[in-house]
């Protein structure tokens, strides 16, 4: 019973470890991304008649990507017809126009013109003179101008170990170099796409692989290395000869997979690298792997288009009758689809209802809570909202104007005594801490004293010219006379200090 347990386990034990080793197994071949996003240089002619006019919502985008409609030159009249596919392409050229190494610009000229693998498309409606088509897959942005050239599918060639032998010897194969790569890049590593100067002319094909290596101690090097390295080095040492990159070893770089091949140029997807690999570095054929029956590459695959994602806020969720208040939409998209707005409220109104924000205006509202509705859309999926609420609340009552001080003076007298200027100097710190409101200083008299209307004037008087001895601005003190009331007495020999806030009216 026991010896069976064991040959059990043992059993089970070996079947994991097969599915394991089966799990590990790489990748039998490039993935589509690779095969049809990689590009190619070529020095045929591509048809430029059919091409990308633009898209849906042209009036402001001028992009295009996954999930987009886009509008091609080409309708009935021309043959096409629902269902086909283009693949979108166009020409490229150096954004620096710096010669990387001696004879980059002479090795371009002879390869072509180096085309960019822009993305898929599937026409979805056609006219007679144009077509409307979805694009299924984008390796990167779609412009107006880009060439659509009918879609054809691609080997993908089988992929096999790396070498791992730091020092193979020279494959005797022909050689090239590192000519370019996607997307202009100057140094490059595993899984990159390089164009490399041996085409079919050169015994290049499909499949084939690629070693590639650095001489040491090359005139033709540019900014990566200083001179004569390979045998001295300022502060660190020489040897008592001169060595030229003859008579050193080569450097093992890594190992490539031609994908693409024109007549003096392979499009060459690096599947091993020791190390960076920069334009400049050298090339050489292998021996062909055991031949493998290449099948076509399977396109990439439409990604069902997901809903963009919608938050929403404001810088103030309470304000006052006949304030504006912006509220703020934040959407993103799991697709980088362009996502577009549209709010609504109510009640107030509203600016801006395209853009990712906009402004209430809460004039006229009467107060209570109110609802701002925000939705984001990104042309293919229903359209996600998100709300925010908001309180509006009566506007404070106004200021108002008050008296905070009086002054009495003597009979027949307009002098300011220390008990007026006490106050008088109450209201001067007053005024200075609140530098927007002013003060109305009202100078009153007895009718039954002399000149009773120009004494009003004087008592006021004195009292503006004491403030402005404080540092009050005379344009700050408004000063009025007025009459006191017959039989009032000495109540009628005064000065009121009225304080008139910002706003107020007295």
């Amino acid at each position: 019973m026991r010896t069976r347990m064991q040959l059990g386990t043992m059993c089970l034990l070996l079947a994991l470890g097969a599915g394991a080793a089966v799990a590990q197994e790489g990748p039998k071949t490039p993935n589509p991304n690779d095969i049809y996003c990689s590009g190619m240089v070529t020095r045929e002619a591509v048809p430029a008649d059919t091409y990308v006019i633009s898209g849906e919502e042209s009036s402001f985008r001028t992009t295009f990507g996954s999930g987009d409609y886009i509008f091609v030159n080409k309708g009935s009249s021309s043959g096409v017809k629902v269902g086909d596919e283009f693949q979108i392409m166009r020409p490229e050229k150096s954004p620096t126009h710096i010669k990387w190494f001696e004879y980059q610009p002479s090795l371009m000229r002879a390869m072509g013109t180096q085309w960019l693998d822009v993305g898929r498309a599937k026409v979805a409606h056609v006219e007679s003179g144009v077509s409307v088509a979805l694009v299924v897959s984008a390796c990167t942005f779609l412009q107006r101008g880009d060439i659509a050239r009918p879609f054809a599918e691609r080997p993908a060639p089988a992929l096999r170990p790396a070498d791992q032998n730091r020092f193979p010897a020279p494959s005797g194969k022909n050689q090239g170099m590192v000519v370019s790569a996607k997307d202009w890049a100057q140094v490059v590593g595993m899984n990159s796409i390089i164009y490399v100067n041996l085409g079919t002319s050169q015994g290049a094909k499909t499949g084939d692989y690629v070693r590639l290596f650095r001489f040491q101690g090359t005139r033709h090097d540019t900014a990566y290395q200083d001179r004569y390295t390979a045998y001295k080095r300022w502060g660190f040492g020489k040897t008592p000869v001169a060595y030229s990159w003859k008579d050193l070893p080569r450097e093992q770089l890594g190992e490539g997979i031609v994908l693409r091949s024109s007549e003096n140029a392979s499009t060459v997807l690096i599947t091993h690298s020791l190390r960076e690999i920069y334009m400049g570095d050298y090339v050489e054929l292998l021996e062909p792997a055991p031949a493998v029956a290449a099948k076509p590459a399977a396109a990439a695959a439409v990604t069902p288009n997901r809903p963009p994602s919608l938050s929403c806020g404001t810088d103030r969720g309470t304000v006052t009758v006949g304030e504006r208040v912006r509220i703020t939409a934040q959407a993103s998209d799991p697709d980088n689809d362009r996502v577009s707005f549209a709010w609504a409220a109510n009640a107030g109104q509203l600016s801006g209802r395209t853009g990712s924000s906009v402004t209430l205006d809460t004039t006229g509202l009467t107060p209570g809570r109110y609802t701002v509705n925000a939705q984001a859309s990104d042309g293919v999926n229903a359209a996600v909202e998100c709300t925010v609420y908001l309180s509006v609340l009566a506007p404070p009552a106004p200021p108002q104007a008050r008296k905070i001080g009086e002054c009495a003076f003597a009979a027949a007298s307009a002098r300011v005594d220390n008990v007026c200027k006490r106050t008088l100097d109450d209201a001067a710190i007053r005024l200075k801490n609140d530098p927007s409101s002013t003060i109305a200083v009202i100078g009153y008299s007895d009718p039954g004293e002399r000149a009773a209307a120009d004494l009003a004037t004087a008592r006021g008087g004195n009292v503006r010219e004491y403030l402005a001895a404080q540092g009050i601005a005379s344009s700050r003190i408004d000063v009025r006379p007025a009459t006191g009331q017959t039989g009032a007495g000495a109540q009628n020999r005064r000065v009121d200090l009225i304080w008139v806030p910002a706003g107020a009216t007295y």
